[in-house]
């Protein structure tokens, strides 16, 4: 491991038990000079690592998140009991706050989408509304 990259995870280690999201993307960066989407994502993995206490390892944490984003949850839990030793109910809590750190994108892509149709038919609506007034 590149002694920058060490120093980065360990800065931003140190963030995360003060908890302080922001700042250890911040010091991820500093150290990396990555961009803000790869060092969140660095960051996340390294938040389960800090959750884990240390059972999980970064490269573990880095395919837990992907497994759980893509909605293979059942492989997260397998992975999460049979390479970090965790129990059934100890591994479904951990597959669930990395559920909550980072949504699938399946879950956003319909969220936007229900927004863009619930402006869109919002829009139609005034339209209507201010045409049948005589105001356009």
């Amino acid at each position: 491991m590149p002694r920058n990259l060490k120093e980065a995870e360990q800065a931003a280690l140190a963030a995360l038990r003060d908890n302080n999201v922001m700042e250890a993307i911040q010091r991820y960066r500093k150290h990396t000079k990555i961009g803000l989407k790869e060092a969140k994502d660095a960051v996340d993995a390294l938040s389960l690592v800090h959750k884990s206490e240390g059972r999980i390892n970064v490269k573990l944490a880095q395919s837990l998140i992907t497994m759980v984003a893509e909605g293979r949850k059942e492989d997260a839990l397998t992975q999460v009991m049979s390479h970090a030793g965790y129990e059934d109910s100890e591994a479904r809590a951990l597959v669930k706050s990395i559920g909550k750190m980072r949504p699938g994108a399946a879950s956003c892509a319909g969220g936007c989408l229900r927004f863009i149709v619930a402006m869109a038919l919002i829009g139609g609506f005034l339209w209507y509304v201010l045409n049948e007034a005589g105001l356009l």
